[in-house]
């Protein structure tokens, strides 16, 4: 898997939304911690407040669409999650605005959860929780506003992995093929990933009628390792 480092990407202002997600989602998962990830008061927590297809499509716990954006399964999840969205979303958010940001955030969490819920296949009492169909939906806006963005990427090769820019649809297409190949009995709600990262391209064309191209402020691509 190739791995993003950060983007060459300017911005305007400090990213206020980006930044209270990831604090949202730490927070959560400090008290997730507290009541322990597999104890049973770790698992009724993650129940309740995780999307269990087969309640939603009944109309039960549908605010669990929302709280399920801000659970995590465990360190590797939440570090993960976070990471992608500081290095996709700060852009996004600077070029959305903080308040149309935290709605396209979460309408993409929504669409990516309901993506699970419809296609959860043999998995119907598996709650879903993570950040990671939202955050989808961000690198599908991020496609869509900053295509040429150079993401300084690593490409983890042995003793012979490399440090290279990688244009962002290049590297998110990338992304994007890579969830076809990943089975959801792995634990992986690939569903919500490949259903957000659909929903954030759709949101944001509609979200961004009547801005100009250039506003999205791109650097021409070196493929100079800075390394």
């Amino acid at each position: 898997m190739v791995i993003p480092i950060y983007d060459i990407n300017r911005r305007r202002g400090f990213p206020l939304i980006t930044v209270s997600i990831i604090l949202s989602c730490t927070l959560v998962f400090i008290y997730q911690l507290t009541l322990g990830l597999s104890t049973d008061a770790g698992n009724r927590f993650v129940t309740l407040y995780g999307a269990v297809p087969a309640l939603i499509l009944q109309g039960q716990n549908l605010p669990s669409i929302f709280s399920s954006m801000f659970l995590h399964g465990g360190w590797l999840h939440i570090i993960g999650n976070m990471f992608f969205l500081w290095v996709f979303g700060d852009n996004v958010e600077d070029f959305l605005g903080p308040i149309r940001f935290i709605l396209f955030y979460l309408l993409s969490g929504v669409a990516a959860a309901y993506s699970y819920v419809l296609f959860s296949g043999n998995y119907p009492f598996i709650p879903m929780i993570g950040a990671s169909g939202a955050i989808s939906g961000v690198m599908g806006a991020y496609i869509y506003f900053f295509p040429r963005a150079p993401i300084i990427t690593l490409i983890p090769l042995g003793i012979f992995s490399r440090v290279v820019p990688i244009p962002a649809w290049i590297y998110l297409l990338i992304w994007f093929g890579s969830q076809f190949l990943i089975a959801p009995s792995e634990g992986v709600a690939v569903q919500a990933h490949i259903g957000g990262f659909l929903a954030g391209i759709a949101l944001a064309i509609i979200f961004s009628l009547g801005r100009r191209p250039g506003q999205t402020r791109q650097i021409p691509i070196s493929f100079q390792s800075p390394y």
